[in-house]
């Protein structure tokens, strides 16, 4: 099993690599003498055999910008591994439940001691949420500005008048 390196993006600035979460596992992260620290690792695995390992950190820092603004690693850690799957509320017990997930990782490279790594970015979970009928309709609706439309109804062709039921009109 080979590792993704700088020379698999060919020039681009990101890669998505559509992988399975192989073997999630905890790894100690203390720092700065915090012991309220971890990382869960989740070695994402391409069908031609490639992994590069994406590493969520569990601690108590606060994000400073972004859309995660003001939440801890610790938030949102947990809500990336519910959107792969894993119940509420998170449990570190459960992470076995993301083994053999399917997702999408992008990768980018990051300039880290003097060397440039690829890095997990961040993780599409590849599930959307179904749409019912109901609110395709609405969304057509909106950008259409018509009314929803009802579903039509299908129905046989009424047979001919002294019609052979068995001839369905293919020559052979």
């Amino acid at each position: 099993m080979a590792k993704i390196t700088e020379a698999d993006f060919g020039g681009k600035e990101e890669l998505e690599l559509h992988v399975k979460i192989v073997s999630p596992h905890f790894e100690s992260a203390e720092k700065d003498g915090d012991k309220a620290r971890m990382a869960l690792v989740l070695r994402g695995e391409t069908k031609s055999g490639m992994f590069i390992d994406c590493y969520q950190y569990f601690t108590r820092q606060i994000i400073a910008s972004g859309r995660n603004k003001g939440k801890t690693m610790f938030e949102v850690s947990a809500e990336q591994c519910h959107a792969l799957g894993m119940p509420k509320p998170f449990n570190p017990k459960d992470i076995a439940m993301l083994d053999g997930v399917e997702c999408v990782y992008v990768v980018g490279l990051e300039e880290y001691e003097g060397k440039t790594r690829p890095r997990v970015k961040f993780i599409n979970s590849g599930r959307k949420p179904a749409l019912s009928l109901d609110d395709a309709a609405s969304i057509f609706a909106e950008l259409s500005g018509e009314a929803p439309m009802t579903a039509t109804a299908r129905t046989a062709p009424a047979a001919e008048v002294g019609s052979d039921p068995s001839d369905d009109g293919l020559p052979f």
